[in-house]
């Protein structure tokens, strides 16, 4: 590499609430500075929630994958009511959820499509 072509080299390393900047002299990195408050200019990526599945008459299907999971969280968080819980689980022929369970919530609840975090 051609030291006198590049000059410095430096990188810029910038989170949400902290940057630095590295720079390369003579093979040695030296970093240099922390802010604590969003660089300027600074935009944080949008976060992208994934769409839950649907069913072909657009019915959301629910996969439960955590112990931790209850229905009345299910339904708060598709229908914004989590007293719709004991209709799911009706609707759904369960008594419990246990993981591996489909819980499908009918369009005509569905408030939030996108899927449970």
């Amino acid at each position: 590499m051609n030291k006198e072509l590049l000059g410095t080299l430096s990188l810029k390393l910038i989170y949400p609430s902290e940057s630095y900047t590295v720079e390369i002299v003579d093979d040695t990195a030296i970093i240099n500075g922390t802010t604590t408050k969003k660089p300027e200019g600074f935009k944080s990526p949008p976060s992208k929630q994934e769409d839950a599945e649907l069913t072909p008459k657009g019915d959301l299907v629910h996969y439960v994958i955590s112990p931790n999971e209850t229905i009345d969280q299910i339904a708060g968080w598709y229908t914004d009511n989590p007293a719709n819980g004991e209709k799911l689980l009706r609707l759904n022929s369960l008594q419990k959820l246990e993981i591996g369970d489909v819980v499908v919530i009918p369009n005509y609840m569905v408030k939030k499509k996108s899927r449970m975090p």
